[in-house]
């Protein structure tokens, strides 16, 4: 009998434990009543017989490694019992809230989330008369320790919007399903009016919410993301994700810069109003945030999934993850035909041209910088851009491999190899996962390369390398002056604030340091200036005096202006290549691409100079009729007014900004 009576009690608790893995977490979503309006969120869940239950907001958003504050935006959290009788509630730090469950087998949390953002949204959440957006971090709180449980969600929405969302479809149209918290969160949703472009690739169904836009061109719209979605799956090997959505947000200040956030089955575009005017400017950042689908998303370095929303993560391997990503953005436009050869090695050459005329590249490693991203604005630190030197590093790592495997294997087959180690794993590479997959392709030990090119500071070799694939490299140089300082405009003041000092430069001799304040150069206020005019047309040797704020307080610098040799590097296709040369030439370029218009190429002459952080190209012939027409099953349709597609990353974009390539240093 004592054997039955344990049989039964271990059955019964099996029983209990799987009903209590099956019901959801389920989360209610709705616009509140009150003014300014908000969004209202409403999260049922089973006690387990817990008597106290932690939620928390996360402090980041993965894509974007800086800590937002979230809980700053959250308001009237309470919570309930299954009666409807309020529960204790207290704060045992910024981003958590304890409630105590006493005996209740449900408890109700119930919160407002003010809206933060007055453009279309990026990292927040916004909300307008006509249009909402919700980043899932910035909105939805998790239960702690319970990320892994099932996660249910219902809108409840003015008669009129709908819905563009990647999370699973529920039993009515506006029910969603998610099999965890990071799914969950990783999926934004694009409420209210926007039009929805779509089309298909092997069946998949991609669609495109457009919003801040009556008309735009869709046929073009449509012709350079189909494009751009094909080359992708031709690079890696099919698509990792059952549907995709883009989200693309117009905002209607052409000053306003863009970027994009990437997610595991979508990606939010904000762009400028301008770009209208010619929607393939905004192809090279669609190319970027959809390879991240593939890197980052599902190949990704540990510590960035299954997160840790409560601190920062570790980001050693930002330059793969979105240098190397960089490289392929371009790679997709060319295999796609939508930039030409000339347009794709000018832009590698304007690369090589940034990273020569920065020397915060003899300071900092590229893992450096990565690394310290939380304290560099996500895209780098110490004016070393991961963006830049990363990009530049998978292009000689993609023609090492080649050199060595005699043009038979390349940093596709990385690509491949880590998709298939670590695309469906629940966790992601160790720290020398990277080189471990190289060194397999290759079948020989990359180590030294990575030591110097990745951990150290030692010249890249572009030359040599580019040589051995047929490309010559010309490099010419002239004495110019330098200060050593970047800087952007600090919100609060519209003064110039400091955001690295070059080593051994004027600026760190005369110590300027990282967030200082200009108030005033040579006599003359500095609000609303950059401190570039400061400078410019001073000659190395004169003396610039500059008033600083620093910890509130007003001191004077007295500096000189220095100088530097300043580069500019031209990439061309050698006239007579060896027949070995020739052939790497072709395996690495994969054939002379698609030519596009010239009228339309001549507009990315200007690779290195626009508001994006990716710059615009050329457009192939437009899809014929027939398949531009193809109408796939309703997804986010109006007639379900709601989608059931995949939202995902903003790419780092600094103060809501233009995202500096390599951050302008004076």
């Amino acid at each position: 009998m004592r054997h039955r009576r344990f049989f039964y009690t271990v059955v019964l608790a099996f029983w209990a434990v799987q009903a209590l893995q099956a019901a959801p977490i389920r989360y209610e979503l709705s616009i509140g009543e009150s003014e300014p309006k908000s969004f209202h969120v409403r999260i049922t869940l089973e006690t387990g017989g817990s008597t106290a239950l932690r939620l928390a907001i996360p402090a980041w958003t993965p894509g974007y490694y800086q800590i937002l504050n979230y809980h700053q935006d959250i308001h009237a959290f309470r919570a309930f019992d299954d009666r409807g009788e309020p529960l204790p509630v207290s704060k045992p730090g910024p981003h958590d809230w304890q409630i105590v469950a006493k005996s209740a087998r449900t408890v109700v949390a119930e919160y407002d989330v003010r809206p933060r953002e007055s453009g279309p949204g990026f990292f927040y959440t916004a909300l307008g008369e006509k249009s909402g957006y919700v980043n899932g971090p910035a909105a939805f709180m998790y239960a702690d320790g319970r990320k892994n449980e099932p996660v249910s969600l219902t809108l409840r929405l003015p008669a009129s919007w709908k819905c563009a969302t990647s999370l699973d479809p529920g039993i009515s149209p506006l029910e969603f399903t998610a099999p965890n918290y990071d799914d969950f969160a990783d999926c934004p949703l694009q409420l209210g009016h926007f039009d929805l472009a779509r089309f298909r690739v092997d069946g998949i169904p991609i669609s495109i919410a457009v919003t801040g836009a009556e008309t735009y061109p869709r046929r073009d719209l449509l012709d350079t993301f189909s494009k751009i979605v094909r080359a992708g799956r031709d690079s890696i090997g099919g698509l990792p994700f059952a549907r995709y959505l883009f989200i693309l947000h117009f905002s209607g200040s052409d000053r306003s810069g863009g970027g994009g956030l990437e997610h595991g089955s979508s990606t939010v575009l904000n762009v400028s109003g301008s770009a209208l005017k010619d929607i393939r400017s905004i192809a090279p950042l669609a190319a970027h945030e959809f390879f991240h689908a593939w890197n980052v998303k599902r190949i990704r370095s540990k510590g960035l999934g299954p997160f840790d929303y409560s601190q920062e993560a570790d980001t050693g391997s930002l330059w793969f993850l979105e240098g190397v990503t960089d490289y392929y953005a371009y790679r997709l436009l060319y295999r796609a035909g939508l930039i030409d050869r000339g347009r794709y090695l000018d832009n590698l050459a304007g690369e090589i041209r940034g990273l020569l005329n920065n020397e915060a590249r003899k300071a900092v490693s590229l893992e450096e910088s990565g690394r310290r991203a939380w304290q560099g604005g996500s895209w780098g630190y110490g004016g070393l851009s991961y963006y830049n030197k990363g990009k530049l590093a998978g292009l000689l790592f993609d023609l090492k491999i080649r050199d060595i495997t005699d043009g038979r294997k390349s940093l596709d087959d990385v690509m491949r190899l880590l998709m298939k180690l670590y695309g469906s794993a629940p966790e992601g590479f160790e720290a020398d996962g990277i080189l471990k997959a190289m060194n397999r392709v290759a079948g020989a030990d990359l180590s030294r390369e990575y030591e110097q090119w990745v951990r150290g500071t030692e010249e890249l070799p572009f030359a040599k390398l580019l040589k051995a694939a047929g490309i010559d490299m010309v490099v010419r140089n002239q004495p110019v002056p330098f200060f050593g300082v970047s800087s952007e405009p600090d919100p609060a003041t519209d003064l110039p604030r400091v955001l690295s000092v070059v080593g051994g430069s004027e600026a760190e001799k005369a110590g300027l340091q990282e967030g200082d304040l200009i108030a005033s150069a040579g006599g003359s206020p500095m609000a609303g200036k950059s401190l570039a005019s400061a400078v410019q047309g001073k000659e190395a040797g004169e003396p610039l005096r500059l008033i600083i704020r620093r910890s509130g307080e007003e001191s004077e610098i007295r500096a000189f202006m220095g100088g530097q040799d300043r580069f500019t590097v031209e990439l061309k296709p050698m006239p007579d290549p060896t027949r070995q040369q020739a052939a790497r030439r072709r395996g690495w370029l994969q054939g002379e691409g698609k030519r596009a218009p010239e009228n339309l190429l001549d507009k990315a002459k200007g690779a290195n100079s626009g508001a994006y952080r990716h710059v615009a190209v050329g457009l192939a012939q437009p899809l014929p009729r027939r398949a531009s027409a193809e109408r796939p099953a309703p997804i986010g349709s109006a007639e379900w007014g709601i989608g059931g597609i995949p939202f995902h990353r903003i790419k780092a974009v600094a103060t809501m900004g233009r995202i500096p390539q390599n951050p302008p240093t004076t």
